[in-house]
């Protein structure tokens, strides 16, 4: 059904929310610039782990569709260099969606996501750059449709270009970031009345941005606002061939920063995701999130 695949995939972006991880100063570890913008120093090891719980549901013109699970996070990385960390990182998760219609769960291992990233300190400026690989590792994309179940791996790998930058001007920071995305060509198992089928996803691109603004005190707390795209991109089984459309959405997100030693930060986050096309549904539909960045 389309209003649960797309609570699937407003979820599924959220969930990158937590493990995509590169300071000021004034922060606790090292080197926290943002919510999402963490490096380690040379020579250094940094764990991330956070956990996502969605709040609230879909208003349709068929009742309420209710949105239930979590989702937990854990990644990695060194400093090689002062500007130069490779990464891994992998999410587990698991989400109920109810309605009339019925019920929908989507739950497994990820995308594991493969890479290397770094910050560049210009005293009160900064720029920061990401390069990684997303497959499943651990799992296949699979879906079946009675019970309706399917996988949390996408469909298709990606290949990801991340710059960005930001600024303190005396008590505020400011930045943002832009990200292109390569998706290369996958299969998904489909399995229906218990025929099981491969549907193949060709390859495509898509990119997004961000700009967030916050308080620099002892702790951070600050805004972003984030636009995601994917270009759509025709898919096959056998010989009969769909347009998969183009997915748009936007996602906001209030965080705040707090260290907790001088080794530890904890990251808590509202995000508030909404597709562009709302197809005439209302998204009451939060996530909180919880992480903790250590150093050592």
């Amino acid at each position: 059904m389309k209003i649960v695949v797309t609570a699937l995939l407003i979820f599924s972006a959220s969930i990158s929310a937590l493990a995509q991880p590169m300071v000021s100063s004034k922060a606790g570890t090292s080197t926290t610039k943002t919510d999402d913008v963490f490096a380690p120093e040379l020579g250094q090891h940094e764990i991330l782990a956070g956990a996502l719980l969605p709040a609230g549901d879909i208003d349709s013109s068929f009742g309420k569709i209710t949105i239930s699970g979590y989702a937990l996070a854990l990644g990695y990385a060194y400093g090689v260099s002062p500007v130069l960390a490779p990464f891994i990182q992998q999410n587990y998760s698991r989400l109920e969606s109810k309605s009339s219609f019925g019920s929908s769960t989507s739950l497994g291992f990820g995308d594991t996501k493969i890479g290397a990233k770094g910050i560049f300190d210009l005293q009160d400026k900064y720029l920061r750059y990401s390069v990684s690989y997303s497959s499943g590792l651990l799992d296949k994309s699979k879906s079946n449709s009675s019970p309706s179940e399917s996988t949390q791996v996408s469909n298709r790998p990606s290949l990801s270009f991340l710059g960005g930058g930001g600024v303190t001007l005396q008590n505020i920071g400011l930045g943002g970031s832009f990200e292109y995305k390569i998706f290369q060509d996958g299969d998904e198992e489909v399995v229906s009345a218990g025929v099981t089928t491969t549907r193949k996803h060709k390859a495509g691109t898509g990119n997004n941005f961000k700009l967030y603004a916050q308080l620099e005190m002892d702790f951070k707390v600050g805004f972003s606002y984030q636009e995601n795209l994917v270009e759509g991109y025709d898919s096959s089984v056998g010989a009969t061939t769909t347009k998969e459309k183009k997915q748009e959405d936007k996602v906001y997100t209030i965080y705040s920063i707090i260290p907790v030693s001088s080794a530890n930060d904890l990251i808590l986050s509202i995000i508030k995701p909404e597709p562009k096309d709302s197809n005439g549904l209302t998204y009451n539909l939060y996530f909180l999130s919880a992480s903790l960045r250590s150093t050592f």
